[in-house]
Formats: structure tokens, sequence, C-alpha cells
């Protein structure tokens, strides 16, 4: 299948620009994104792009992004890695944890470090969500924790939990790219005590988690707060990000509604990660 590269140049004025746009864009099915200098590439299938075309030419108008130019490209399929290379930069967090791909070498100096091969897949740990994840997972302290990954993506998450000592991880998306690809980078990292499923929430027929992680967007997550509830022990963590700020009384409120007690967060650039504890 080949896919659509689409080049945003948003305004360097334009304070959080292009953490909105990746947000609007996700919203529209763009699946992948990638910092450039002057704004981001996205990534959508030309299946999908030839169905949002007139949405996509109507983002040029867009006031909120201030003056946004928009150019676009196809990625044949077999191109896909090559382009992946020419841009993915290795993600560093603290001197805790380092994400790379193959072609990068590897690095002293980190707690954790693991290879990550995004291919088709959302979730390159450059987003500020996903370091705010990582960041709240590095305070919970996963050892001998039984952990969901709700909307795995990459598998990032899941890999670093399975590092740091977490006894089992069911991870899973309904995305069947991100669901393949997150196979084989349990794989190639030697984490063994993951099983990743493809599907939906609903599909989980596990329970008795001491650690859920859910890394998505907000409507999605109070829509299914009420199963993360329903899967974790008394005295469980939950860690939900994908959402900004603004949105925290709207998240707390649904959490609390199924006996999740909000303890803490941590914000950067309008996104923001929340921890619950099951009460």
């Amino acid at each position: 299948m080949n896919y659509i590269e689409v080049n945003i140049t948003i305004p360097l004025n334009r304070e959080n620009g292009r953490d909105i746009m990746v947000a609007y864009l996700s919203d529209m099915g763009f699946e992948s994104f990638m910092d450039t200098e002057i704004g981001l590439n996205a990534y959508i299938s030309e299946i999908m792009f030839n169905e949002l075309n007139p949405d996509i030419a109507g983002l040029q108008g867009i006031n909120m992004f201030g003056a946004v130019k928009i150019s676009k490209r196809v990625i044949k399929d077999k191109n896909w890695n090559r382009t992946w290379e020419k841009n993915y930069k290795a993600v560093e967090i603290d001197n805790f944890c380092r994400i790379r791909t193959s072609f990068h070498d590897s690095k002293p100096g980190f707690s954790y470090q693991f290879v990550i091969e995004p291919r088709m897949s959302f979730g390159t740990g450059h987003h500020a969500t996903t370091q705010l994840m990582i960041r709240l997972i590095r305070e919970t302290n996963p050892e001998d924790m039984r952990v969901l990954d709700a909307g795995c993506g990459t598998g990032i998450l899941s890999v670093l939990v399975s590092m740091m000592g977490a006894k089992e991880v069911i991870a899973f998306d309904n995305d069947i790219n991100a669901y393949n690809n997150a196979k084989d980078n349990f794989l190639n990292n030697n984490t063994g005590n993951i099983r990743v499923l493809k599907g939906d929430i609903p599909d989980v027929k596990e329970s008795g988690f001491d650690l859920v992680m859910a890394n998505i967007t907000k409507n999605v997550l109070t829509e299914h707060v009420r199963y993360y509830s329903g899967m974790m022990n008394r005295s469980a963590i939950l860690l939900m990000s994908g959402f900004y700020g603004t949105d925290l009384s709207d998240i707390e409120s649904e959490a609390g509604n199924y006996s999740l007690k909000y303890t803490g967060s941590m914000e950067e650039n309008s996104w923001m990660a929340a921890k619950f504890i099951k009460t």
C-alpha cells in the first residue's frame, strides 16, 4: 500500500502549533508524524488521503494555525523504511531512557535503551505524550506488576515496563500495522513476557492488572475508562495521556465515576499525562 507524505510548514511564532496540528491530523486519520525544521511531515494511506482530500486542502485556511503551507508526495510502500531512516532521530529522556532504531549506534549512559522500528505505526517516542508517560512510568516502578498497554502503537511503553521488571504485559491495538509492528519490536527487544492482541478494549478478556497505561485521545479515554477500572486490582495504578491540560477536569470527573482517584500529573507543551489510583 502506498502512503502520502504531507509536508506542513507551521509559522515559527505559532505557540504549540506542531502539537495542535498533530492532534488535529490524528483525528483525521493520519498515522505517523515526523518533526522538520519548518514544521512536520504527516503520513496517511493513499486511500484514506483521497477520501479526505477536500479536508486536507482546507487546512491551509484554518486560522488557528496561522499561515500554514502544505505540499505532498506519494511514498511507495517499498521506500517507507528509507523515509524513516532519513527523518528519525533517537529519543533521549534524561539519562533514564533512550529509544533508537537499528540504524542508530548504541550510546552509554542510559538506564534503559532499546530499539524501535516505527514503520507505519504511531508511536515514535518523539511526541510529548509518550515522553510524559515514560516519566510517569519511571516514578511508578512497574517491577513485578501485571501491566495492560491500551492502544500500544509501536509498543514503546510495553518494552520499557518489561525491561523494568514487569511480571507480565498485555498490549493491544486495533490497527493492523501497529499490531504487526509491535510484535516485531517485542521480539527484537527479547521481551518474552509481553503478549500482543489485535483488537480494542472490549476484546481484552484479562483482568487483575496492577498497572494500566493508555496514551490515546481524550474521547477514547473517557469512553474506555470504565473498562480500565473493571480490569484493575484494588490500589492499582492507571496512567493516561493524549489530552490537553484544559481537559484534565473532564478526565478526572469521568475517572471518579469508576473509583479512580486522581493523584498527580505532568504537563509539557500543553499536553498532559495523569496518574490515578483504584480505590
